[in-house]
């Protein structure tokens, strides 16, 4: 029988507090950061297991969008430009951010990873958030060329332009930070589906790989994953997603 090389899975593995993670250790198990986080391990010959709670997914129930009522003045209409990305607002105003959340909030975990059609199901997940996140990018931008026409147009303040300036690039940050999000999802997923269940094994919460290069491939994937999701949990509206 093959010996397969395992990395704790760990993935979006977050918890409120360390007492969530008191039962279950292993002796030589691996240790987690003050967050709770977990580290994927990757020395092959390890043969460690850990049991953890994971954070839980968020729901986000179908909403009837509506239009938001119009800005009262320039700064109103500057301010904007970070509503849905730093700002909350009610989900039946945040066509964009919402739609995106909803879409990527189970694009993994158990009940996905150990079904090569729930991976392809949560990658159109993920390519249907990619559709979302292009439309609402390029309405941003259209927004901001009107929104600085209308400053030389009235010859706003200083002041004015700075804060025009500060949150354009706010947004312009947000926008390049969830397409990578967005895309490592994805590349992990796809890997996955490529190399196909009998390259590897999920048993919650370890996954095996029977070669080690795709385990060392996974975990470059992975670490990639989870850099990009803390970039977008800096955003308030994003900072309850876990993939």
């Amino acid at each position: 029988m093959k010996r397969f090389s395992r990395i704790v899975a760990g993935l979006a593995v977050f918890c409120g507090c360390l007492g969530t993670h008191s039962a279950g250790f292993a002796q030589g198990s691996i240790p987690y950061s003050l967050q709770g986080k977990i580290e994927p391990n990757l020395d092959p010959e390890a043969n460690q297991a850990f049991r953890y709670i994971p954070r839980p997914e968020p729901v986000f129930k179908q909403v009837k969008y509506l239009k938001q009522d119009p800005p009262r003045s320039l700064s109103e209409r500057i301010e904007r430009l970070i509503h849905a990305i730093y700002v909350d607002v009610p989900p039946e105003y945040d066509h964009y951010g919402y739609e995106i959340r909803r879409y990527m909030a189970s694009i993994s975990g158990p009940k996905v990873l150990n079904s090569s059609a729930n991976i392809e199901g949560q990658i159109k997940n993920i390519k249907n958030a990619q559709i979302v996140l292009r439309y609402w990018r390029d309405t941003h931008n259209k927004e901001i060329k009107a929104i600085e026409a209308k400053i030389e147009e009235v010859d706003a303040s200083s002041s004015t332009r700075s804060s025009f300036k500060y949150h354009r690039g706010v947004a312009k940050a947000f926008f390049v930070e969830a397409d990578s999000w967005l895309n490592n999802n994805l590349v992990l997923l796809e890997y996955l589906l490529e190399i196909g269940p009998r390259a590897y094994k999920f048993e919650d919460p370890v996954i095996m790989f029977n070669d080690e290069r795709h385990l060392a491939k996974y975990a470059s994937y992975f670490k990639a994953q989870q850099q990009a999701l803390e970039q977008i949990q800096g955003y308030t509206p994003f900072r309850m997603m876990v993939y």
